[in-house]
């Protein structure tokens, strides 16, 4: 049946191209037969004064997604079990998918000891290591295996917890809810997704936010967003989105941008057994993939095991062209931009970081573990792409070529910088606060994210005073995490913001600002807005105005700030969002300051006014009507109307009836 079925397959390509046969069938393709551990290590490239080693392989895990790691070194791992158990996706809805914890009992980077935790899942993504205990994201579900002491030994998922809804019903796993990061501010965000999270006194509270990429996301030492779809590498947010979302937009300017542009991908193998492979352009005239169509899990490197230089890395998975992609941030204030780092080749001319010459070399997923290495997910199968979207020429390619066997392998590498110090693989965090203060000053971010996880429910009368005492350091990674860790167990006070505010770090003033906003007075704010030296500064600040909008101060500060010259979009969309609940006086401001029709930015702006104001306050559309209609002058009137008419196209638009 198998052999009847590559011949009727190959027999429809062979008849859709019978006049001329498209360049991939064309290739000198290489044979793709599975490789063990070690032939698969020979198989790669890497990067110079980088080293790649094994860290564990099938059996201990089979289909690997995603992972992540308790206060003790154990390692978590979601297994897709489920995903194209053949090439045409037969059964792929079987509870078969599992969470499995593995330790390395001998403490020699390598893991032998496997505990499977939760199994009878339907094609799991995500997870995550909270207080509460593992939380895990299996569409529909999210679960929360609980533990009752609030350490990890204790993890009970024979008495799983379903929280809330996670992504929709399993069905397509592309686009679906994923990532479970636990962010620097104590929410939860995920890809795919417009709701963020985060467990209060034992409840899950969830609101909305910005929606964001598609199958990766992760963070920088602020705590800022970043996040990817299969065919960009980098998208992120300049600033905080959550003063745009409350205001009813659904995102803004400098949110949701674009930072890799003209993404391409530099394989060190021929890529024919991409989806789209038959459309032109898609390879490039060597035959490799030219731009990513599978962009995957991603980090930001946090780490302190690599050198200095790549602090400021983001690391991207890409399994379609079997590499991992290497793009250094650039970062100036609310300017974002990226290099992307490539590596002569021998062959090939250029490569990325991590490539390999084996096709079933599958990186998905790439994180930074406890000892700063940076650890590479590899679901390790022939067939990566989901059967919904599979085309018809790729199943063809994959019948032949024996690609969609064998399955039920897994493999999970661990990069490390050949000069760079290898700390402990399983670290000591100890229940003692004062340790616990000392590891936020750690220059790894897994250490500072868990320690200040700990210490948000660690008991002591000291633990408030050693987080104040970090917050007015001079140590930035330590005091941005301490102002977190006051908020996250709600004793953060003005005096401590004020103290942080002081100092002359902008990383840290920014922390203050974030975290503490609404400690803050209406004049402090107003200074940090229109004195401070650091536009991110002035930008969070003016945004946070929005609960003090209806003073006359504030409003003036506003309309300054749009009379200026040449406000760019940035400004604006601060000011939008800090006019929430006041749009109508802000347009009353500006147009009696001569704000006209001579350009078109206000009539741009006002019209994205009057569509905040409706969806922000819905029952006042009445109000919103008459005040386009008793407008005197014809261009506002127009630009309102269009503000108005931009709402009519959300779900939730109700039609505005007039009482006469």
């Amino acid at each position: 049946m198998r052999a009847l079925a590559i011949v009727l397959t190959l027999l429809v390509v062979d008849l859709a191209w019978a006049d001329e046969k498209p360049f991939y069938l064309s290739l000198e393709t290489p044979p793709a037969p599975e490789l063990s551990p070690t032939e698969a290590l020979a198989a790669f490239s890497i990067a110079p004064g980088f080293n790649i080693e094994l860290a564990v392989a099938e059996p201990l895990t089979e289909d690997p997604v995603a992972i992540a790691w308790d206060e003790i070194g154990h390692l978590y791992v979601v297994e897709m079990r489920g995903f194209m158990p053949d090439a045409y996706g037969t059964g792929d809805k079987e509870p078969v998918g599992t969470v499995v914890r593995l330790i390395d009992t001998d403490n020699d980077g390598k893991f032998d000891l496997r505990q499977v935790l939760l199994d009878h899942l339907v094609l799991p993504r995500a997870i995550a290591i909270v207080n509460e205990g593992l939380l895990i994201g299996e569409p529909p579900n999210l679960w929360l295996c609980p533990s009752q002491s609030g350490s990890s030994k204790d993890i009970d998922c024979q008495k799983k917890i379903r929280l809330s809804n996670y992504g929709d019903q399993p069905g397509n796993v592309e686009h679906a809810e994923n990532g479970l990061l636990m962010a620097i501010d104590n929410w939860i965000y995920n890809a795919k997704s417009n709701r963020r999270m985060r467990i209060q006194e034992g409840t899950l509270v969830v609101e909305p936010t910005l929606f964001r990429g598609q199958w990766g996301i992760t963070q920088d030492n602020q705590g800022l967003l970043y996040y990817n779809t299969n065919s960009n590498f980098l998208l992120g947010d300049l600033y905080d989105a959550q003063p745009v979302i409350k205001a009813g937009n659904s995102g803004g300017s400098g949110l949701n941008t674009q930072i890799s542009k003209k993404d391409q991908v530099f394989a060190v193998r021929v890529n024919p057994g991409v989806n789209r492979a038959y459309v032109p352009g898609v390879l490039r005239t060597d035959g490799r993939l030219d731009k990513p169509t599978s962009a995957s899990g991603m980090t930001y490197y946090r780490g302190d095991q690599f050198p200095e230089a790549y602090r400021q890395d983001v690391f991207v998975a890409e399994p379609a062209g079997n590499v991992v992609v290497q793009l250094r941030l650039m970062r100036k204030d609310l300017d974002l931009s990226t290099d992307h780092i490539l590596y002569e080749d021998e062959k090939w001319g250029e490569r990325e970081f991590l490539a390999s010459t084996d096709e079933r070399f599958r990186p998905v997923d790439v994180d930074v573990g406890p000892d700063g290495a940076l650890y590479v997910v590899d679901m390790y199968r022939g067939i990566i792409q989901d059967q919904i979207f599979l085309s018809d020429e790729l199943r063809a390619q994959a019948l032949l070529r024996g690609l969609d066997e064998p399955i039920g392998m897994g493999r999970i590498w661990r990069i490390t910088a050949a000069e760079g110090k290898l700390k402990a693989a399983q670290p000591q965090f100890s229940s003692n606060g004062r340790k616990l203060l000392k590891h936020l000053e750690s220059n790894n971010g897994w250490v500072r994210d868990t320690a200040q996880r700990l210490l948000i429910l660690t008991k002591g009368r000291g633990i408030d005073r050693g987080l104040r005492r970090l917050a007015a350091g001079d140590n930035e990674l330590a005091a941005v995490h301490a102002i977190w860790t006051l908020e996250g167990r709600g004793t953060l006070n003005r005096r401590t913001l004020t103290k942080a505010l002081d100092n002359d770090s902008g990383m840290i003033q920014l922390a203050a600002v974030r975290a503490g906003y609404k400690l803050l007075s209406a004049e402090a704010l107003l200074r940090l807005a229109t004195q401070s030296d650091h536009s991110s500064i002035s930008h969070h600040a003016t945004m946070y105005l929005a609960d003090s909008n209806r003073r006359d101060d504030v409003i003036e500060h506003l309309v300054n700030s749009l009379l200026k010259n040449d406000p760019g979009g940035l400004e604006r969309m601060a000011i939008q969002a800090a006019s929430l609940g006041n749009e109508l006086a802000l347009i009353d401001a500006i147009t009696a300051k001569g704000w006209n029709q001579t350009n078109e930015k206000p009539a741009h702006f006002i019209k994205d006014l009057i569509s905040q104001s409706f969806r922000a306050l819905p029952k006042n559309g009445d109000v919103l009507l008459e005040t386009v209609m008793i407008a005197r002058q014809h261009w506002l009137q127009i630009a309102m109307l269009g503000g108005l008419f931009e709402v009519t196209r959300d779900e939730c638009f109700k039609r505005v009836v007039l009482n006469e």
